[in-house]
């Protein structure tokens, strides 16, 4: 994504800081159910030719424009109010990223190869977790299910922002990934971020906990510096 600037090899790094996290993901999990894991799935819905589906057919991917313009099978542009559209050939279509100022969040929306919806949803920014109900259509442009990512979550991301804010964690900081997950104890966030101060050679100093999911209970933070 355009918006994220790390290097392949930071990025790597940073994931290996989130699987070290997951070790103390399980620890905060267990304690805070006592033990008992249990499995909370996320909403999904399935409807056929409703009316909900009409806007679909609104959304169609401009294939010719797209061909016009390709460099290196991509095509980018910013607009006059700084919104970012990125799009790009998939192997079953194409696909879109459209980030917009003073958000958080990028709209995210793949296309059959005739230009059809095919799935939109937002996520967060630098491919962190997905926000809300997202959708998918047939190639009719029926939806044929809807997920919401926000359901399993009773610590929501307004609780998050709360958090984030009395640990003065920019959210909207290139190095802050925010994702989540529901694993077989229950709902958890991951949150990592940069603590603006760095080491004696010059190295990052990174900062990174889980949440409960449903409690809002936190791990304890762990640290990891790293190299650009």
């Amino acid at each position: 994504m355009i918006k994220d600037l790390l290097s392949e090899i930071g990025m790597c790094r940073r994931m290996v800081f989130i699987t070290m996290l997951s070790f103390t993901c399980a620890v905060l999990l267990y304690s805070c159910k006592g033990g008992q894991g249990k499995k909370s799935e996320v909403n999904q819905k399935t409807s056929q030719n409703s009316s909900a589906d009409e806007p679909s057919d609104l959304e169609r991917f401009d294939v010719a424009k797209f061909n016009k313009d390709l460099v290196d099978n991509e095509r980018n542009l910013i607009d006059n109010n700084g919104n970012i559209l990125h799009q790009y050939k998939t192997k079953d279509g194409f696909h879109e990223d459209l980030t917009r100022p003073k958000s958080y969040f990028f709209l995210s929306r793949s296309f059959y190869k005739d230009g059809r919806l095919e799935e939109k949803g937002e996520r967060f920014h630098g491919d962190g977790f997905l926000k809300g109900i997202w959708t998918n259509y047939n190639g009719a442009g029926h939806v044929i299910k809807q997920v919401d990512y926000d359901a399993p979550f009773k610590f929501n991301w307004d609780n998050i922002l709360v958090l984030m804010k009395e640990k003065n964690i920019d959210p909207a900081d290139n190095f802050t990934y925010v994702n989540r997950e529901v694993n077989a104890s229950g709902p958890v966030w991951i949150i990592s971020w940069d603590t603006k101060a760095v080491t004696s050679d010059g190295k990052k100093i990174l900062k990174g906990i889980f949440v409960n999911g449903e409690t809002g209970n936190t791990s304890k933070e762990e640290t990891e510096n790293f190299e650009e």
